[in-house]
């Protein structure tokens, strides 16, 4: 039978930095305007200089894959991942995001849901008419 996982709530904030939606939509920026915007953030500001390189790293590989990913970043067992609908041409810009278990009876293939979020994307972008 299905299990249930409930982590987001009504009104709920997350960080930009630390989770895959929000570094998908910080991708589509140039390096000076993410900086520009996270110089007073907290997390950003708290994260050690190792985390800090990873959080570059993982800008630079979204922007050239197009997709997000975190495992076990926010919950233990959990891959999370993350693509762009719209693109900042279009001055519409969001990301289409889902959660994975990893430690499941029927884990499901993480390269199946990037593409899958891929289509369902790009299905989006189709629909409302943007541009990618």
């Amino acid at each position: 039978f299905p299990v249930t996982i409930r982590s987001i709530a009504a009104g709920a904030t997350f960080s930009i930095v630390s989770t895959v939606s929000g570094r998908a939509i910080l991708s589509t920026m140039p390096d000076r305007d993410i900086i520009d915007l996270l110089i007073e953030d907290p997390d950003y500001i708290n994260m050690s200089e190792n985390e800090r390189n990873l959080f570059w790293e993982r800008i630079k590989t979204i922007r050239v894959t197009g997709v997000s990913t975190a495992h076990s970043e926010t919950y233990v067992g959990i891959q999370d991942t993350a693509v762009l609908v719209g693109s900042p041409s279009s001055g519409i810009t969001a990301a289409l995001a889902t959660p994975q278990l990893t430690a499941s009876k029927t884990q499901g293939d993480a390269q199946r849901t990037q593409e899958s979020l891929l289509a369902c994307a790009q299905r989006i972008n189709e629909r409302a008419g943007l541009n990618q």
